[in-house]
């Protein structure tokens, strides 16, 4: 980023997709205001250079929705990714991924502002986009997968999350490299639903392989680390 700045200036266009980078490195490393910074210079760059019917501002979009919902910050991100995903549809036609996966992305901040009935049905919609347009063995199907799996076990439905859950971690294994990090979501929802079925011998070895892939990635004292630390002291 720096040596294309020197180059190009601080809001050449060919920017948007270093600051979009560097937006998803600091949220994977739990780094959430440096991630809202870089994601909100992507947008605007974006806006500004091709306006909102672009897949540049539309990726932007996404990955400023993606943020504000780890955040907390639901509202913008639901209009954020809403309007993403109208607009993927718009330029691309449907199915294509990133519709799927904004709405993905908004189905996730439904259910975590406690709107499970339109939650579920958006997943569905999603994973019918993300099937149809990238399959099953791709990192965007991983996510979303894993991101209904939660949402789910939250509303109780725990067979349904068993399925789900199995699926997503078969996605998670397909699509990152073996080690990465990113795996651990599926590991850790597949822990839960073993639990959620009172089979806590399964979810051990999940869990072991989950935080051992965390701390090879993440600081000591991420709370993603202790998180997994104390459900395996309370299996």
């Amino acid at each position: 980023l720096e040596i294309r700045r020197r180059a190009l200036g601080d809001e050449a266009d060919m920017l948007d997709g270093s600051y979009r980078a560097l937006a998803l490195n600091a949220l994977h490393r739990g780094e959430n205001a440096v991630a809202e910074t870089n994601a909100r210079r992507a947008l605007a760059l974006d806006l500004r250079t091709y306006g909102t019917r672009h897949q540049n501002s539309v990726e932007s979009q996404i990955m400023l929705g993606n943020v504000l919902l780890d955040g907390g910050s639901f509202d913008e991100a639901e209009r954020l990714l809403h309007a993403a995903a109208m607009t993927a549809d718009d330029i691309y036609g449907k199915p294509n991924d990133a519709a799927g996966y904004a709405r993905a992305l908004q189905a996730r901040v439904l259910a975590r502002s406690g709107q499970m009935d339109e939650a579920m049905p958006m997943f569905d919609e999603a994973m019918v986009a993300l099937r149809a347009s990238v399959g099953d063995q791709h990192f965007e199907t991983a996510d979303a997968l894993t991101w209904q799996g939660e949402a789910e076990l939250a509303h109780g439905d725990i067979q349904r999350a068993q399925v789900t859950a199995q699926h997503a971690l078969t996605a998670a294994r397909a699509a990152y490299p073996a080690g990465d990090a990113l795996i651990a979501d599926s590991l850790l929802l597949q822990a839960r639903v073993d639990r959620a079925l009172g089979r806590p011998a399964d979810a051990m070895p999940l869990l072991r392989e989950a935080l051992a892939l965390r701390k090879a990635a993440l600081k000591a004292d991420d709370p993603r680390i202790t998180e997994i630390e104390s459900a395996l002291r309370s299996t």
